[in-house]
């Protein structure tokens, strides 16, 4: 099943935390257009973030943004579900991915948004208790209405991933999973192998482990050591280190400040070498045969 789908950048801006200053929808509008300037042309944000806000500030953001909709792309999520007033007929905490649950969920992100499409609408968690089929509708429905231009999954187990695509006549165009220097699971449980597989490109999250890449003395000591060799930083070089991988990974970025934001940014440019790629690995503890 051939994928079409394409990631404007290989940077995305993550929608997660905001602060203060960024919950005026005019001072998030100026952020965005700064972030757009770092060449970052990617916007990800789900429905629960904000404890069900960030989508309607972002909505109200995006109207002031003097860019055309078409040269960026914004990536939401829903399926995630915590007790909250404003939807009083939901109760508890759970994963639903239910033909009726997504469906509403979808229209209340559209409505948010404020935007005629979402450009990849994500099954944020895994569903243990997921109809395959019923997924299959919802999100076929939505496709062929031109509401949704591509679909995929979060924090899906490879398994699984290749199971829904089983039912699934439309392609899974990203999987957005957790991988730094201090999350290695992916590059062993199939997750990246499987994104080669069905040629998508995955989405990273937490790629910098919250910052704690930076406070480990044995890996921040060879960022520092090949950012003084590529006259840069460390953060461009664990940016540059994470781009390497062949699945053509894009990175979600979650900070809020512009400076640091281009310092990543600088390491789309860098291509390290493969000898460098692996004694940055081995700063982790990973012990090569």
């Amino acid at each position: 099943m051939n994928n079409n789908f394409k990631f404007k950048s290989r940077l995305a801006w993550g929608n997660w935390r905001l602060s203060d200053a960024l919950a005026n929808p005019k001072n998030m509008a100026q952020h965005i257009e700064s972030v757009f300037k770092s060449k970052i042309f990617v916007i990800d944000t789900a429905d629960i973030y904000g404890n069900y806000g960030n989508e309607e500030i972002l909505g109200n953001a995006l109207k002031d943004v003097n860019l055309p909709r078409e040269s960026y792309q914004v990536v939401t999520k829903g399926n995630i579900f915590k007790d909250n007033p404003s939807y009083p007929n939901i109760t508890g905490h759970h994963f639903d991915n239910s033909y009726q649950y997504l469906k509403n969920a979808i229209e209340r992100s559209l409505q948010k948004l404020q935007t005629p499409y979402i450009d990849l609408y994500l099954l944020h968690r895994l569903d243990y208790l997921m109809n395959p089929l019923e997924v299959a509708k919802v999100l076929k429905e939505y496709v062929n209405a031109g509401k949704i231009k591509a679909v995929g999954v979060s924090n899906f187990p490879a398994s699984t991933v290749r199971m829904l695509q089983k039912y699934l006549d439309i392609p899974i165009s990203t999987n957005q999973i957790e991988f730094s220097l201090k999350h290695l699971d992916p590059l062993d449980d199939g997750s990246l192998d499987l994104a080669i597989e069905n040629s998508f490109q995955p989405m990273l999250w937490s790629p910098y482990a919250r910052g704690d890449i930076f406070k480990d003395a044995n890996i921040n000591g060879i960022l520092e050591k090949y950012a003084a060799k590529y006259a840069t930083t460390p953060e461009a070089i664990a940016t540059a280190w994470l781009l390497k991988h062949p699945s053509l990974p894009v990175i979600v970025v979650g900070s809020n400040n512009l400076q640091r934001i281009q310092k990543i940014s600088a390491g789309v440019d860098i291509n390290l070498e493969n000898y460098e790629w692996y004694d940055i690995l081995k700063s982790t503890g990973k012990i090569l045969p």
